[in-house]
């Protein structure tokens, strides 16, 4: 087993929880005992007795909500804070290892935690008060954390109503429980037991990287490409992504998920799909810190009447860590029907931008597991997905993202979409996001904070199916829009409702314009409107909105004039246009 050291993104110190876990392997069971000390400015000491006895424990308090429980506690002590630990019974000499671990929420994050092995450098010591080094045989150890002179109180905000917790938790066994099957001398692995006892609470930890996805070449499927044979010796053929049928993201241990797949072969050696580094994977975790395990490729062929021939699952023992750029991951694979992410951690994941373009025959999908936190880039993450009928993203965090140009664009088969658990106060782009949406009926944006938006220009361009009457800042009508909906920093409108067949109404009065500098075709083609009210701010560069366009439908003869004007008598009140 190779070795693994996390690289810490120390942030979030401000209160230390502290958890010891000794364990003894007896009968085949591992026996584990566990203690939290908390406390603020040190660790403190506490005893070890592998044999599930003596324990001790510190009161202390947490961090909330990215709060200090007090003033006093904002800035991490510069000076060296300790865990030591003896064993009880000094005939008990014992192997150690220790896992410093960052919580939110008691879910694990993964790029600010980081493993000790025999690491030393000026923000972490490891050491035995009789000069072994961690991994040896000890009766005692520290471990040291040093010099983190910084106020994370911003960094804390990240994870704002969940509860923050950093602890050190030191792993032990005794020589004589180190099993003699790990190496071929028969000495055993200490490092294998404890690794092993770190990978059963924390599977994340020692992990799978995905390669990454890609414009002209798509790293990952190059190498689904070299699949020539399966395990069994069956002949196996994949030239195109029109070839896959569906894509699996497994554990290895779930067998009865891919019990009818064989293992992929070229020339009878295995195929993989893992990143070589994390550095490839472009995670933020350099190389020389990480354990990695492999990720195995089995095949079946589709079912009769598939659109593609095979069937794929990407398997690991651990958990499989999407790449932080994924960037056009699955882009083009127009024969795919079914996805399964059982086993696809996306929390490194920057970069999502055409991540699905063009799965032109995906029907549904549920991506709820998806751990989007980290993204700033949705920009046609679903375009072109034309048979796309239903989208599960309620499980989005997207308060990072600032790009969802035409995140929707061609979503032809969609008939409604609820986004209102999006936090969008950072999307700076929402051009042609929903263009060529021909059947949505209602689009729920009931949460959304435009107030940082610059680009509208086609956001509903040729939405036939949106009916009746359209009023912004309000939760009723095809569009819900609630009082967070802001366009005062908005720059263009060009073609925002172009098209808009079946709109009879539409309400402008909330727009603040006072930035926008095109309108063109804003209401173009809008064939059945008979209504508009005017925008309640204009600015000095784009003045009117045409109701009358050359060769639109919308012309004919309209009251009180055919453009909508800031020179318009009574505008600031909101004047309704009509059409006779």
């Amino acid at each position: 087993l190779k070795t693994k050291k996390l690289l810490v993104v120390f942030a979030l110190i401000f209160i230390f929880a502290t958890s010891f876990v000794a364990g003894v392997f007896v009968s085949g069971a591992w026996l584990t005992d566990r203690e939290v000390n908390e406390s603020h400015l040190k660790f403190g000491n506490i005893k070890l007795d592998v044999s599930g006895g003596e324990k001790t424990s510190n009161s202390g308090v947490v961090l909330v909500d990215g709060k200090l429980a007090s003033s006093s506690q904002a800035v991490i002590p510069t000076d060296t804070t300790t865990v030591s630990f003896t064993i009880s019974n000094s005939n008990e000499d014992a192997y150690f290892i220790g896992l410093l671990k960052v919580t939110a929420n008691n879910k694990i994050l993964k790029d600010k935690s980081v493993v000790f092995i025999s690491y030393s450098g000026s923000s972490f010591t490891t050491t035995s008060e009789d000069t072994h080094a961690v991994g040896e045989l000890v009766t005692s150890g520290k471990i040291e954390v040093k010099n983190y002179p910084l106020n994370l109180v911003d960094e804390a905000a990240k994870y704002p109503g969940k509860e923050l917790k950093v602890g050190v938790y030191v792993y032990a066994i005794q020589q004589a429980n180190v099993a003699k099957t790990h190496t071929a001398d028969g000495d055993g692995c200490a490092f294998c037991e404890l690794f092993n006892m770190i990978l059963d609470e924390h599977p994340d930890l020692i992990s799978s990287y995905f390669m990454n996805g890609g414009v002209t070449t798509n790293y990952w499927f190059e190498q689904v490409k070299t699949i020539n044979k399966t395990s069994n010796n069956e002949a196996v053929s994949i030239t195109a992504k029109t070839d896959i049928n569906s894509i699996k993201f497994l554990y290895e241990k779930d067998t009865s998920k891919y019990s009818e797949y064989v293992q992929a072969t070229n020339n009878g050696e295995p195929v993989y799909v893992g990143a070589a580094s994390p550095t490839d994977a472009q995670t933020p975790l350099p190389a020389e810190t990480m354990t990695l395990k492999n990720i195995s490729v089995y095949i079946k062929k589709a079912p009769d009447g598939s659109a593609g021939k095979y069937d794929l699952a990407f398997v690991s023992e651990c958990t499989i860590y999407a790449p932080q750029n994924c960037g056009h991951l699955m882009r083009s694979f127009t024969n795919l029907t079914e996805f399964d992410f059982a086993n696809f951690d996306t929390y490194y994941a920057t970069n999502m931008s055409y991540v699905f373009y063009n799965c032109s025959n995906l029907t549904s999908i549920n991506l709820t597991s998806f751990d989007t936190h980290n993204v700033t880039d949705m920009q046609s993450m679903f375009e072109e997905c034309e048979s796309l009928t239903s989208v599960n993203l309620t499980g989005f965090d997207t308060h990072n993202v600032i790009n969802m140009m035409c995140m929707f664009s061609g979503c032809r088969s969609l008939t409604s979409i609820d986004l209102s658990n999006f936090d969008t106060h950072n999307v700076i782009d929402m051009m042609e996001m929903f263009v060529n949406c021909l059947y949505l009926t209602s689009i729920d944006l009931s949460n959304f904070d435009t107030h940082n938006v610059r680009y509208m220009n086609g956001m509903f361009y040729r939405c036939f199916s949106l009916t009746g009457k359209l009023v912004f800042g309000s939760n009723s009508g095809p569009i819900k829009t609630g009082s967070k909906w802001s366009t005062e920093n908005v720059e263009e409108m060009t073609d925002m409702f172009y098209c808009c067949i079946g709109l009879s109404s539409i309400d402008l009065s909330n727009f603040n314009m006072s930035n926008v500098t095109e309108t063109g075709g804003m209401l173009d083609e809008c064939e059945l409107l008979a209504e508009v009210k005017a925008p309640k701010v204009w600015g000095e560069y784009a003045q009117t909105i045409s109701l009358s366009s050359a060769g639109s439908e919308v012309s004919g003869s309209w009251t009180p004039s055919d453009t909508i004007s800031k020179d318009t008598p009574n505008i600031a009140s909101g004047v309704t246009f009509t059409k006779s």
